[in-house]
């Protein structure tokens, strides 16, 4: 049987942003960027670097990770490309869509479209080196009750109380923005709520009176019904993705007067303050779902850090 023809590889030229719609998987293609897609274990890895691959793929000149011709790359090709990445984005972002590069080059060595020594020249390059300030901030407590007021006192009920209920479970829940998508109504028993979270693992996490009432408030406006537990507006059977989390609670802080935040903020906001509390790391940790007490230990030390810092530059005297 004859291979298909591919189109050209084009010197890569200029990146773009990926789209958010995505098209479903299909297990019966085998082209090597959906073969490296189906590799990654949970749905919001597989879309996170699906656009890794579409960015990847626009350097080149192609539409996306379709229409890219992956097994035709070659070391003069993927060599410029860290470079061009590090002009566009921080080094994490940057080393994230290399990730996504490497593991589809792989995959096409596994289905015959490069050799092995193709595929390891391909990917003889190095990592962006640099650090950046991880954006974000701790939300204080006036913040988080004038978000409160403000969604209990919104006109539109529904849009209120949907609102307080995601609020809710990210700054008392500790919640992802993604694994408040994923929770269904038969997830909570009243007291806590039965998260999916990274890696397919579950965990339960119970929520604190204030979370618990900003939720039993939106069950009676919602109802009953089985289904996604946090759902749109006008359509009570469809659940919102982890981008309409963001905007959901981007939106009640422009409406509160809060300055600019995301929803991690509030996973931040849990984890930063009970640990603050002397809440034990390895509890936090369980409740949170970190892989390693590392990752719940770096939220207290940048609090920690942040605080000296403005502490060391108060004993300056600036005569002005």
């Amino acid at each position: 049987m004859s291979t298909p023809s591919m189109p050209d590889v084009a010197t890569p030229t200029g990146a773009e942003t990926p789209s958010a719609e995505l098209a479903p998987l299909r297990p019966a293609s085998l082209d090597p960027a959906t073969a490296y897609l189906l590799t990654l274990q949970s749905g919001g890895s597989r879309k996170t670097q699906r656009s890794a691959l579409r960015v990847v793929a626009r350097l080149f000149g192609h539409k996306d990770e379709k229409s890219m011709p992956w097994g035709r790359l070659r070391a003069v090709h993927t060599g410029p490309v860290p470079a061009l990445l590090a002009e566009r984005y921080t080094p994490a972002t940057a080393n994230r869509y290399l990730a996504a590069l490497r593991g589809v080059l792989a995959q096409a060595r596994r289905h015959g479209q490069m050799t092995y020594e193709e595929y390891e020249d391909a990917t003889d390059f190095k990592p962006v080196r640099g650090e950046r300030s991880k954006p974000g901030r701790k939300l204080t407590g006036e913040e988080l009750r004038r978000m409160f007021a403000s969604a209990r006192g919104d006109v539109r009920r529904r849009r209120g109380a949907r609102d307080a209920a995601v609020l809710a479970l990210l700054s008392g829940g500790g919640l992802r923005r993604a694994e408040v998508a994923g929770l269904e109504l038969g997830g909570f028993d009243g007291v806590a709520v039965q998260v999916l979270g990274k890696g397919n693992k579950q965990r339960l996490v119970p929520l604190p009176d204030g979370a618990l009432r900003a939720v039993e408030d939106w069950l009676a406006v919602r109802g009953r019904h089985p289904g996604p537990l946090v759902t749109h507006l006008r359509n009570q059977r469809r659940g919102l993705c982890a981008e309409t989390i963001n905007d959901v609670v981007q939106g009640l802080a422009e409406r509160a007067g809060v300055r600019k935040l995301t929803s991690h903020d509030g996973r931040r906001t849990y984890i930063t303050d009970l640990l603050l509390a002397g809440a034990p790391v390895r509890d936090v940790q369980a409740l949170v779902g970190h892989a390693s007490l590392e990752q719940t230990e770096k939220y207290l030390r940048d609090n920690q850090r942040e605080q000296a810092k403005a502490r060391t530059v108060k004993l300056l005297a600036v005569p002005y």
